[in-house]
């Protein structure tokens, strides 16, 4: 039912998480397929106010509205989904879109590094 809304542009409430536990298992996956599923680590620096500010969400357990964007990658005002919520903390994309398609090839063609527990 979550994914009809989602497929209907229904946004859905959406919060901060911790998601380790299932980036770890899609990099296992990501063996056990051969690279048919991939995990990209994006390392960043941030302001001492973006971090205060993704810790208020985290904590606070604050909503924004979650959706997938149009064919273009773009998204109604206001919402995001994983990948582009970062942007509202000023944190920069390799690509600013919310194709994830888009933006796990652009990270492929970089040779980002990939998923590892450090």
């Amino acid at each position: 039912m979550l994914l009809k809304k989602l497929e209907d542009k229904e946004a859905q409430p959406g919060r901060l998480q911790d998601d380790d536990a299932f980036f770890e298992r899609a990099a296992e996956l990501a063996k056990e397929t051969n690279g048919r599923t991939t995990v990209f680590m994006y390392t960043f620096d941030i302001s001492d106010k973006a971090l205060d500010e993704i810790r208020s969400w985290y904590y606070g357990k604050k909503e924004a509205p979650y959706n997938f964007p149009d064919r273009n990658g773009q998204f109604n005002d206001g919402e995001y989904n994983c990948a582009m919520f970062w942007t509202r903390f000023g944190i920069e994309l390799p690509v600013k879109t919310g194709s994830i398609r888009r933006l796990s090839d652009e990270m492929r063609a970089e040779e980002y590094d990939t998923w590892s527990r450090s």
